[in-house]
């Protein structure tokens, strides 16, 4: 597939010599879509986001999935950003505060977050796995990968 190894994020097109730390490569923005991409989650490369919380993003040129993986117990603590996040529980339970509501989620649940809305999630006694969509992308999670 066009030279792309494990581990890399793709976003935008890819420009020649994008090498980032540890064979990451991060293709810069350009204004062409973003190249169709066939991976699995375990080529995806994860950074740990908090203590116990770790991402694998896979990134389009205006939206981005996130593959998280949350120890038992884990914490991410409350906070807000102007990105609209969607989430759906793949294993485990994660019990999550959104504006104010707390809900213990279950597989195969699902939550929306409007950007602005404070929010934050713990993991149940066995640790979570949850799919996270952000609109517009979340360049600080980017950074973390450059």
């Amino acid at each position: 597939m066009g030279g792309r190894g494990p581990g890399e994020i793709v976003r935008g097109r890819e420009s020649s010599n994008c090498a980032g730390p540890a064979g990451l490569r991060v293709a810069r923005r350009t204004s062409m879509p973003a190249k169709q991409t066939i991976t699995s989650i375990k080529a995806l490369r994860g950074k740990e986001i908090a203590k116990g919380v770790t991402i694998k993003p896979l990134v389009g040129d205006h939206v981005m999935l996130n593959y998280v993986e949350l120890v038992p117990e884990a914490v991410v603590a409350l906070h807000s950003h102007h990105h609209e996040q969607l989430g759906l529980i793949i294993e485990g339970e994660l019990e999550m505060e959104i504006g104010g509501e707390r809900r213990t989620l279950r597989p195969g649940d699902t939550y929306l977050i409007p950007g602005g809305i404070r929010h934050s999630g713990r993991a149940g006694r066995a640790g979570a796995l949850v799919l996270d969509v952000f609109y517009p992308l979340r360049e600080d999670y980017l950074k973390l990968f450059a």
